[in-house]
């Protein structure tokens, strides 16, 4: 297949604003945590922890209104637009709904994983906080998915632009504390987490129910539909499970290396730190993959999603000689902002040893993410419960295996991060290739009796 100028450019065109959004949302929480380590060591650890379980559950909420950013594309790609709004609708309700477990498996999971540790004390609040209000993140995804499931990013990017300035100002102003308002350290990060969350979504919200949007795309059609919700739902509540498993395996990760030993702590929290400022570059390709792939397959135009994919692999390669500059050039670059500091001196030793390997990791993350947007494209979902049921195999066991009885330095740790997302994305190439895509089930006025059975690839 040739690659060519114009399939780059497409790509791209999606890709950019997309990724400068997701950047935002990343360096909106580099900079909490560079707070929370100029606030305290416990704030800091005890807020990456809390960080990391409250991430189990908005992945898995975000995984199922991902999934119906690709029935957006889907649909605006087939020309189906009256059949958007309902389908973002359903989404909104799953959102609402997903209070009622969120809420109480949180809490129960927090308490069995930190509340006899150090770390967990000073994260509960920042991390109770995030879980009462988790709901806003499917909101706020839902409503998003509404414009990038369309290749429009441009009002979730402003937006995104005030909601993060309005984060980093809340988490100055609640960490630290100003007047009357007393220092909260971890707990105000959360505050300021909800509040700013909050206010995106409300705001999307009213620009999806505006009157163009309602005569164009049927935005009003808010009732709830048992039949809609479980169509629109199902396959991303497989991937949700899945990302909840694999994500759970990183919190058994993070909860091993920082009780593990103060050097194991630090390689992690400061490693963390930089490699999540940078998962904007995987998940910016997630997304555009998903919208690229489904906007393909709903024109019915098949070889033009490894058109996509081919494009992604290109750009990847430019973005890792790039990322050379921080990481090789510059090395101090990405950890200036912690001078000022107690961890200062120690961080700058650790991060010459780890750079090369979490320069590696951030690639092979990048990697992943855009194989697995081709599977979310195609609603391949109980591969992916599957796989990722089964990804501590790569993840968990290698870190305690070479940790604990090999006897590895923790200077490694980014390596094995590394290795388990080349694995992941290996897999997931290996199952694109199966074209499930291809199964035209993802309407569901068409009966399946009615899908040609020519287009059913083997499995």
């Amino acid at each position: 297949m040739i690659l060519s100028y114009q399939d780059i450019k497409k790509f791209g065109k999606i890709l950019i604003p997309v990724m400068f959004l997701l950047g935002l949302v990343s360096v909106t929480g580099y900079i909490e945590r560079l707070l929370l380590a100029r606030h305290s060591t416990e704030a800091l650890t005890g807020g990456l922890n809390a960080f990391f379980l409250a991430r189990v559950f908005q992945a898995s909420c975000l995984s199922v209104t991902v999934v119906g950013q690709a029935y957006v594309g889907l649909y605006y790609g087939a020309g189906q637009l009256k059949n958007i709004g309902s389908c973002v609708w359903q989404l909104i309700w799953f959102s609402i709904l997903s209070i009622g477990i969120v809420v109480p498996v949180g809490f129960l999971t927090q308490q069995m994983l930190f509340s006899d540790t150090v770390i967990g004390s000073a994260g509960s609040n920042y991390f109770y906080l995030l879980c009462v209000f988790n709901f806003l993140y499917p909101l706020g995804g839902a409503l998003s998915a509404f414009y990038l499931g369309q290749g429009i990013a441009w009002p979730v990017v402003l937006l995104t632009v005030g909601s993060c300035l309005l984060n980093i100002g809340l988490d100055v102003l609640l960490i630290f504390g100003i007047g009357p308002i007393p220092p909260l350290g971890a707990t105000g990060a959360g505050i300021a987490r909800a509040l700013a969350q909050g206010t995106l979504s409300l705001i999307l919200l009213g620009l999806f129910l505006s009157r163009s949007n309602r005569e164009t795309f049927s935005s009003d059609a808010w009732k709830f539909s048992p039949k809609l919700f479980w169509h629109y739902v199902r396959p991303g509540i497989l991937r949700a499970l899945g990302a909840f498993a694999a994500l759970g395996d990183w919190v058994l990760v993070s909860r091993y290396m920082t009780l593990k030993s103060e050097t194991h702590q630090l390689v992690f929290s400061l490693g963390s730190t930089i490699f999540y400022l940078l998962t904007f570059i995987g998940d910016g390709l997630f997304q555009t993959m998903v919208t690229a792939s489904s906007n393909r397959i709903g024109k019915k135009d098949y070889p033009g999603v490894w058109t996509s994919l081919s494009s992604g692999f290109f750009l990847i390669a430019i973005l890792a000689i790039l990322l050379i500059i921080p990481f090789f050039v510059f090395p101090q670059a990405l950890i200036r902002f912690f001078n000022g500091s107690n961890l200062y001196t120690q961080a700058l030793v650790i991060y010459q040893d780890i750079s090369s390997t979490l320069w590696l990791a951030v690639i092979a993350y990048a990697l992943n993410a855009l194989c697995s947007g081709i599977i979310v494209a195609s609603r391949d979902t109980l591969f992916l419960l599957c796989f990722y049921c089964g990804l501590w195999i790569f993840s968990f066991v290698p870190v305690y295996i070479i940790m604990d009885w090999v006897g590895w330095s923790a200077n490694n740790f980014w390596f094995i991060v590394m290795f388990t997302n080349l694995v992941a994305c290996t897999a997931f190439l290996w199952r694109a290739y199966k074209e499930r895509w291809k199964v035209d089930r993802w309407d569901p006025n068409i009966p399946d009796k009615e899908i040609n059975p020519s287009l059913t690839p083997s499995i």
